[in-house]
């Protein structure tokens, strides 16, 4: 399950619409997908509910995540958290400002990437 608050719809939906207009919207839709039902999947497996929690990260078009478990539908722990970042032609991959994040063989191909 994926939630979110109002601020962040918002930021989703300035980010969706600047995707469609890069021609990435696909790869953002995916990212999200594996995202939120990666953990659902892996929750099912190890015998909880998990819910995906989606902000605003300070990276351009990139987004911050926790994920919560909870085995008794009541109380939610913290299992794991981190960013989906957007890696493209003005925002590089490499450290540098403005995402200040590494990935690894990506290839420099635009899109996001899941970082814990």
């Amino acid at each position: 399950m994926l939630v979110y608050d109002q601020d962040t719809q918002a930021y989703l939906s300035e980010v969706l619409a600047k995707t469609i207009g890069m021609g990435l919207l696909q790869e953002l839709i995916d990212g999200l997908h594996y995202l939120a039902h990666y953990a659902e999947e892996r929750g099912k497996q190890e015998g909880f509910v998990v819910r995906t929690t989606l902000w605003k990260d300070f990276a351009p078009l990139s987004f911050r995540f926790t994920h919560e478990i909870t085995r008794d539908g009541e109380t939610w722990e913290s299992w794991l958290s981190g960013g989906l970042i957007y890696e493209g032609p003005d925002v590089p991959a490499d450290g540098s400002f403005p995402s200040l994040t590494v990935s690894v063989g990506s290839n420099g191909k635009p899109g996001w990437r899941v970082h814990t």
